[in-house]
């Protein structure tokens, strides 16, 4: 829902673009062509752009059509049957956006983990009460994940130091907030 509302003033945008352009084929371009053929004039070449730019632009609706049955497609074919965390991993893979999803996962996993251990709870348990919640499958999973390696006897910091989905620097954020015994203040600081 919030992504529709983000997209709304875009696509708003991009149809009112179509509806001029249409205008600029179907009545300015002709209305051109029409003069300088008149006048014994070559187009100019700004003219000539425009006119085999305004022709390509025919085939817009089928491109977005096509591009939009290809995303359903890979989206219910492929994605939704990857598990969370190959999912993030797999748009972690997106040159731009990689970087966006990993501060805000980082920050997003940072804030509340922080506020599960200032209200009293343990790492183990704060991680426990992070796989059974349904609410979010992704912290769900990770959730599962550092419980078992704490449970395996594996540290908090080495455990985020083989997860690349967060920040590289969680881990030293981590093992200094567990060596001065503040490990909420400093991850309520980093988030």
């Amino acid at each position: 829902q919030k992504m529709l509302k983000i997209l709304m003033y875009p696509l708003l945008l991009f149809v009112f673009i179509l509806l001029i352009s249409s205008v600029m084929q179907s009545v300015l371009l002709p209305k051109f062509l029409s003069l300088y053929d008149s006048l014994n004039i070559p187009p100019s070449f700004f003219l000539t752009f425009l006119v085999s730019t305004s022709h390509s632009m025919n085939f817009l609706p089928y491109i977005a059509i096509g591009l939009c049955l290809l995303y359903f497609i890979l989206k219910y074919s492929w994605f939704e049957r990857m598990n969370y965390m190959d999912r993030k991993k797999w748009i972690q893979r997106i040159p731009i956006v990689n970087q966006y999803v990993r501060l805000f996962d980082t920050y997003y996993f940072t804030y509340h983990l922080s506020g599960l251990l200032a209200s009293g709870l343990s790492i183990n348990d704060c991680m426990h009460l992070l796989a059974k919640q349904n609410n979010q499958p992704f912290y769900q999973e990770i959730g599962e994940l550092i419980y078992k390696a704490l449970n395996g006897g594996r540290s908090l910091e080495h455990v985020f130091t083989h997860l690349s989905i967060f920040e590289t620097y969680l881990s030293d954020v981590i093992a200094n907030g567990q060596k001065h015994g503040k490990l909420d203040q400093e991850l309520f600081q980093y988030s």
